[in-house]
């Protein structure tokens, strides 16, 4: 347990109100101030949504959590809070996993941010969804093979 100053209970207030996880916000607390501890219960102390804290921080809570929905409205207008949200952790878990060279799962988690975005889980696609099957019907394949050595083959 440590004692932090007021601008570093004020930088996890506004972290928490922005939607970043205890762990995102420890990990960013100690590249900001690595002389500081800082762990789960040290950012819990500082969540106006599970402890009472000074009305300084509250009415900073909410002024950050309104700024970002409003953010989060201007950016994505009319969707659903909740998918909003989900796209803000899908964006960070992208960026994480874009840092980390996880690339098959950066792709994995851009094609479900995409699925979010075109309206696929609220049942209003705003592209038409790609046909497993286009174009015409394929009849048959024949396969050929070609002897290397032969030089008429080539």
């Amino acid at each position: 347990m440590a004692a932090h100053t007021s601008t570093q209970r004020q930088f996890i207030v506004r972290k928490l109100a922005e939607f970043f996880t205890p762990n995102e916000i420890i990990g960013q607390f100690r590249a900001n101030w690595p002389d500081t501890d800082c762990d789960e219960s040290d950012v819990d102390r500082c969540n106006p949504r599970v402890v009472v804290t000074s009305p300084d921080e509250f009415d900073l809570f909410n002024k950050t959590r309104a700024d970002r929905k409003a953010e989060n409205e201007r950016l994505w207008p009319g969707m659903p809070e909740t998918l909003q949200e989900v796209l803000l952790g899908l964006k960070r878990d992208y960026q994480t996993q874009r840092n980390r060279n996880a690339f098959d799962m950066a792709n994995k988690t851009a094609a479900e941010i995409a699925k979010i975005e075109g309206g696929f889980y609220a049942g209003k696609a705003t592209k038409e969804a790609p046909s497993a099957v286009g174009g015409d019907r394929i009849e048959a394949i024949t396969r050929t093979i070609v002897d290397p050595k032969d030089p008429e083959a080539v």
